[in-house]
């Protein structure tokens, strides 16, 4: 069975990654409403993603206003990290062209959009800064660490975080590692001594 390049690349990104892999999506010029990450976990987009699909390489992107353009994942507790007593360690990598807008860009959370149910976030602030969230919904408190200054925007980049809990509580960002193309960014914590642990 010969594999096609997209293939290859996922099985590539497979073995760097490891065993747990929790969501793993590329984007396929065939994609509908509703997709299946290689996982086989379903996405929803807002709507059908194929106008918003072009040809990068030998693979494909998709692009997103920022405002109104997402994709859903049904709540699983694959993608949480937190018991509400402690936090375990988890990394996320996201491969994006970000476009210079004074809007904040989410690239990929386990959140209801607001701070409901909100557990991480990893996104591009408003001065375009990279940026990695947590919540504790008992104490209402959302310490972050955000880059010291901004990313680079207008061609394609990978971007990263790694949160080890190794200390977690009152000072889980200094848990946190930001990185840009493979490389670690100067990037501030800004802890909350009421932070306990995420919640599922």
């Amino acid at each position: 069975l010969r594999l096609s390049q997209r293939q290859r690349f996922l099985r590539d990104v497979k073995a760097l990654a490891g065993s747990d892999v929790r969501v793993l999506w590329t984007p396929r010029y065939t994609d509908l409403t509703v997709i299946y990450d290689e996982l086989g976990q379903a996405i929803t987009w807002d709507g059908a993603p194929a106008t918003r699909i072009t040809a990068q390489g030998k693979g494909y992107i998709q692009a997103f206003n920022g405002t109104t353009e997402f994709g859903s994942m049904a709540d699983s507790p694959a993608q949480s990290f937190g018991n509400s007593a402690v936090d375990r360690p988890f990394s996320g990598v996201v491969f994006a062209n970000v476009t210079d807008t004074a809007l904040a860009r989410v690239l990929c959370a386990k959140a209801d959009g607001g701070v409901s149910a909100f557990e991480w976030s990893f996104n591009i602030g408003t001065t375009d800064v990279l940026q990695f969230q947590v919540g504790d919904q008992s104490a209402a408190v959302f310490p972050s660490r955000g880059s010291n200054s901004a990313i680079t925007k207008g061609s394609p980049r990978v971007f990263a975080f790694s949160y080890s809990a190794a200390t977690g509580g009152a000072t889980a960002m200094n848990d946190v590692i930001l990185y840009q193309d493979g490389a670690e960014i100067a990037s501030t914590a800004t802890n909350n001594a009421l932070y306990v642990a995420m919640e599922n």
